[in-house]
């Protein structure tokens, strides 16, 4: 049931006295229980039908005279001066009551320490009437459930008491009701069973209000579509049960970040790492032992791949320890792929236009021209469209003209090929297009393909980007470790490289970075049929293995380095042995 329909349906039963029993509203925690009690249920009562509420919590009350004693507590508080003055005008209780009630019992002249038996005639003066008593936290009682549902049935059965009884069903145990007892008593005492289902998204509209995150750093982004960005990757991930209370606390900790942070957080990256946070707070509540183990899994896999989680954020999520240069970094990309996605949405916008020539108007299609050249020459458009536009472009030139302007577009991804990383240009190829008619049509196309099989040979054979620096020397691993198998497609590797600036760099490297080193090249050449593939590597190899001697006795290298150059020696002549076998 909604919180309208349960609002309303309390109303008839407070409304009506000939109905009998207490009434229960149940769901699991941090589902928006109380916050629903306290925003809406209370001051729709007071407020609008002028009830009276009693609210107590069975938290750790022990006996029915701990709870009889809460009782009366709350229903001295909701008659005294004392909270009339401090009390909220939407609100029934007194917020904050229950944590000085022994240091303002004086105030109303009670004594908390009086007798059982005193208190137990003090009880009977209560008045609750026109009034709903609603008992939270039925589960997490020290009594029995049986026993609580007796103290309500005599006060719905003897006292004509209204009562609303709150709890997470699932989690209610009786231990020794071995005869179903608290089943029997709870179908005498209780006439109906609600199960609550907030509005989720108007919950957390209110949470994320309260909490000031979102206008702190925008005032475009709508909370509400926030909301239902979060509903939506709980429920795509088949999280049923959202916990409000995960959901404050990812609030708090991404609040928390942002201040130790310091500095203006994009609002986009803001909505990321708080979704990808109460994703991950809520996994790790239902029981799953998340830790981050690597860079490729691990990301989607404490969060989800729409949200992913970063590592920077997690980390300050286990330990609270926030590394701004990390954290900058991590969010300056985040901004530079967003803005790349945006313009990668306006090009492909305008570029459905050009792939669709036989329905649109012959200015639609030279505006697009005109756009596509001005893109090319601010390097904006993605070198895989490359192909494919060239092939459109040809077709229109022999279509609708605009040769110089085409042509220019031609020359300039060529150009820009030029300047690209050789493992791009060896992986464009047209995937799609469309069919070119005419024979000068077709050779424009050859040509273009030509020279852009022209820029793959001259690039399978230019040396490394390396500056041979052992700062520089673990990126140079890892990202050429990441396309190992792209030497296939040049050739060669050992020959790109500067076997003398190498041995200048391997006489400063550490047992480590020579191990590392030498598992490049045992990588790079794992392929069978190597000669096929790295024939004109045979002398550099040759040559670097010579090298590599004459390190042997290297006066600054320990034992440990000069164990690594053994290693790397032996390592060389195993390929050069199945260069040589394989040919």
């Amino acid at each position: 049931m909604t919180s309208k329909e349960i609002s309303e349906e309390i109303i008839r039963y407070l409304n009506d006295q000939s109905r009998y029993g207490a009434l229960m509203l149940t769901s699991a925690w941090g589902t928006g229980k109380s916050y629903y009690i306290n925003n809406e249920l209370i001051p729709y009562l007071v407020n609008q039908n002028h009830y009276n509420v009693i609210l107590v919590s069975l938290h750790g009350l022990a006996n029915q005279f701990e709870i009889s004693r809460a009782i009366y507590f709350e229903y001295i508080l909701q008659k005294s001066k004392f909270t009339k003055f401090f009390r909220k005008k939407t609100k029934a209780v007194l917020a904050g009551a229950k944590t000085i009630a022994k240091g303002i019992a004086s105030f109303f002249n009670i004594d908390f320490k009086t007798s059982e038996k005193d208190l137990t005639n003090i009880y009977k003066s209560v008045d609750l009437s026109k009034t709903l008593l609603i008992l939270e936290d039925f589960e997490r009682s020290k009594m029995g459930p049986s026993e609580i549902m007796g103290f309500v049935n005599n006060l719905v059965e003897y006292d004509n008491t209204k009562v609303l009884i709150v709890a997470n069903e699932k989690e209610i145990t009786d231990l020794d009701d071995k005869n179903n007892f608290y089943e029997r008593i709870k179908e005498k005492t209780v006439s109906d069973t609600f199960i609550f289902n907030c509005d989720k998204e108007k919950v957390i509209s209110t949470i994320l209000n309260e909490s000031k995150l979102i206008e702190q750093y925008s005032q475009e982004v709508e909370v509400e579509n926030i909301s239902r960005e979060i509903v939506n990757a709980l429920n795509e991930l088949n999280i049923k049960e959202i916990n409000f209370r995960s959901i404050k606390s990812a609030i708090y900790l991404i609040k928390t970040l942002a201040e130790d942070f310091g500095d203006n957080i994009n609002p986009e990256y803001l909505k990321t790492i708080l979704i990808s946070t109460i994703i991950f707070i809520h996994k790790r509540k239902s029981g799953n032992k998340l830790v981050w183990e690597n860079k490729a899994d691990s990301p989607a896999k404490l969060a989800s791949y729409k949200y992913p989680m970063s590592f920077v954020v997690y980390c300050y999520i286990v330990n609270r320890h926030l590394n701004k240069d990390v954290f900058k970094e991590n969010h300056d990309e985040y901004v530079e792929l967003q803005e790349k996605e945006k313009l990668n949405n306006i090009i492909n916008e305008k570029l459905s236009v050009l792939y669709q020539p036989y329905i649109q108007r012959e200015q639609d299609l030279i505006d697009v021209i005109d756009y596509i050249f001005n893109e090319l020459v601010n390097e904006k458009i993605s070198f895989e469209y490359y192909y494919k536009i060239a092939n459109y472009l040809i077709f229109l030139k022999f279509t609708i003209g605009y040769q110089k302007k085409i042509d220019s577009c031609l020359l300039k991804m060529v150009d820009n090929l030029r300047k690209a990383d050789s493992n791009v240009v060896s992986k464009l190829h047209l995937t799609s297009g469309i069919e070119l008619e005419s024979e000068e049509a077709k050779r424009d196309f050859e040509i273009f393909s030509s020279n852009v099989r022209g820029l793959v040979k001259t690039k399978n054979t230019e040396p490394f980007n390396f500056s041979y620096r052992i700062d520089d020397l673990e990126n140079f691993i890892e990202n050429t470790n990441n396309k190992s198998s792209r030497f296939i497609n040049y050739g060669c590797f050992a020959k790109m490289f500067d076997n003398d600036k190498l041995i200048e760099l391997i006489k400063e490297c550490t047992a480590k970075q020579l191990n590392d080193l030498r598992t490049l090249f045992l990588s790079v050449y794992s392929f069978s049929n190597l000669y096929d593939y790295f024939s004109f590597d045979i002398d550099s190899l040759q040559d670097l293995k010579n090298k590599l001697d004459s390190l042997n006795n290297y006066s600054k290298f320990d034992r440990i380095q000069k164990l690594q150059i053994r290693y790397f020696i032996s390592n060389i002549d195993d390929i050069l042995k199945r260069l040589k076998v394989d040919n």
